[in-house]
């Protein structure tokens, strides 16, 4: 299933950034409007992430929308891969959206993306003539 980008006035999502930590490496979870009322929380998410070290993947099945700052976040998350051999950064689930915007500052490719089993990545459904969904979508209570 494809996730569309989700304008803010069709569902306002209070945003959260949130880092748990496995063994190997992080994972911090971006959820609803990821913005720059986050940014103490992602400065905190980003220490965190420094101080476990290891791999970070970035899960964005939730976000449903994200700005010039969210967006500058997760490329300090990528950047920080570039100087760590023993970290890297994966986008897991990023909503149409981003992967435009991403596109748009000319990274698109540089920043690798997974996609959950049943979700397609964007780029290869347009392969396919596909078009994006571009409904409302409907996310879960952040508790």
């Amino acid at each position: 299933m494809m996730r569309g980008p989700v304008h803010p006035d069709d569902q306002q999502t209070p945003g959260a950034v949130a880092v748990t930590h496995t063994d190997d490496g992080s994972v911090v979870t971006l959820r609803g409007e990821v913005d720059a009322a986050l940014r103490d929380e992602a400065g905190l998410a980003m220490a965190a992430v420094i101080a476990h070290g290891g791999p970070v993947v970035v899960d964005m099945a939730e976000v449903t929308f994200i700005d010039s700052s969210g967006l500058a976040f997760v490329i300090q998350l990528h950047r920080l891969s570039q100087e760590d051999p023993t970290q890297t950064c994966v986008l897991r689930d990023p909503p149409d959206l981003v992967v435009e915007l991403l596109e748009m500052v000319g990274l698109g490719g540089e920043i690798p993306l997974t996609f959950t089993p049943g979700d397609s990545d964007p780029r290869e459904a347009a392969a396919h003539g596909l078009r994006p969904f571009t409904g409302s979508l409907v996310t879960g209570a952040i508790g």
